[in-house]
């Protein structure tokens, strides 16, 4: 007994599930945020449904308007994915070469009815266009991404290149054994495979639409954060992130005994130098010792603003000496520093290693702030850092 999908039942089934993917769609199209590409599949998921509905009309009072119909919302329902695939990604839409596409398929069906009456020709010269469109979809996922985002359109893009296999191999069998696939089975169970990936297809979105919308999030978390601990105009870490990373470079310096010192810095004359020439001189001034210092500290070492011209760099790994050393290097750098200004700028700067009467890094902090107003004091532009304090690391010595 030769076991064959009534066509008509079959559409009706298709066409239901599609309306119902169509309505999913519609809702995250109207009420979630989505993304360039995502109207594109929602309108060739609704041609989708609109497929199925036409087809289940074929053979009735009106075949050849039926079946063009049908061939015109199946390849626009392709199509218009395919359009929405390239806007996801942000590439060019060929809107002209899709049109004569979509044209051609929609005129296959009345010609071949018609005109060249042969349902083998037409079910492969379908097949194949079909085949094509799939195929340039699946490739359009070529993109690459983060590991989590080429998971996904590797999934995406094997669905595609799937679908376009499957499209091959029935125009291949229509041709070399007709009989084992008349054009009414043929029909049949390529409606049944198109459903299957049709589903596959809308989820594929939603799931597309979800990643980008996540990266998205991701994104503005990561500005957001960015933004919370870093100085605007200088691009250094601001006070918060100087205190967040001061607590745990003093707490590991602490538990593994290493020697840890602390640097302030303050620009000498800076309210001076914002009344003679502007803010906007001042601004660049800032951004001109603050870029040669940047350029003289290891990568290892955080150099912070922690407000107006007042700033502070932990030096990890560095006795009290060394970051005098390293101090003075600084200091001569902003004297040389050029800001493209007529304003020129020194500033002084307090030294203080930690020790085992710091209970935190602001304690460190502080006494290194009082260096630097004892540099003040002195005449500025200079380094102050008490040589007698008892440091964790001679202590050790010690013991």
């Amino acid at each position: 007994m030769e076991t064959t999908l009534d066509l008509r039942t079959l559409a009706v089934v298709l066409m239901l599930i599609s309306f119902a993917l169509s309505a999913v769609m519609i809702y995250v199209w109207r009420s979630s945020k989505t993304y360039d590409g995502f109207g594109w599949w929602t309108a060739g998921t609704t041609a989708a449904a609109v497929t199925f509905l036409v087809s289940g009309a074929i053979g009735q009072s009106y075949p050849i308007f039926t079946a063009t119909l049908a061939s015109a919302a199946g390849t626009g329902s392709l199509l218009t994915a395919y359009l929405g695939i390239r806007r996801f990604f942000g590439r060019s839409m060929p809107y002209r070469r899709v049109f004569l596409l979509w044209v051609t398929c929609t005129a296959i069906p009345p010609v071949f009815m018609f005109v060249i009456p042969d349902p083998i020709v037409r079910i492969t010269l379908v097949s194949m266009i079909v085949a094509f469109i799939t195929g340039a979809s699946a490739l359009e996922f070529r993109t690459a991404g983060d590991s989590e985002s080429r998971r996904v359109y590797i999934v995406a893009g094997l669905s595609y290149g799937m679908f376009s296999a499957w499209m091959i191999i029935r125009s291949i069998l229509n041709v070399q054994i007709p009989g084992l696939f008349s054009s009414n089975a043929g029909q049949a169970w390529t409606m049944a495979v198109y459903i299957v990936y049709n589903v596959f297809w809308t989820f594929n979105y939603l799931i597309l639409n979800n990643l980008r919308l996540r990266e998205e999030l991701e994104k503005a978390k990561s500005e957001l954060e960015l933004q919370a601990t870093t100085d605007f105009l200088t691009g250094v870490p601001n006070d918060r992130s100087f205190f967040d990373i001061g607590h745990r470079e003093f707490m590991r310096a602490v538990r593994f005994r290493y020697p840890l010192s602390v640097v302030m810095m303050d620009l000498d004359g800076f309210k001076f130098i914002n009344d003679k020439f502007g803010h906007a001189q001042g601004d660049l001034v800032l951004k001109s010792a603050v870029s040669s210092c940047t350029n003289k500290l290891r990568s290892s070492d955080t150099l912070a603003r922690l407000g107006g011209d007042e700033f502070a760099i932990i030096l990890a790994f560095t006795t009290a000496e060394n970051a005098r050393i390293v101090a003075e290097v600084l200091r001569e750098a902003v004297a040389n520093s050029d800001s493209g200004s007529a304003a020129r700028v020194t500033a002084s700067f307090g030294v203080a290693e930690i020790s085992d009467n710091d209970s935190d890094i602001k304690t460190v902090l502080d006494r290194a702030d009082k260096n630097l107003y004892e540099a003040k004091r002195l005449g500025r532009n200079r380094v102050i850092g008490v040589a007698s304090e008892i440091t964790i690391s001679e202590l050790v010595e010690v013991k």
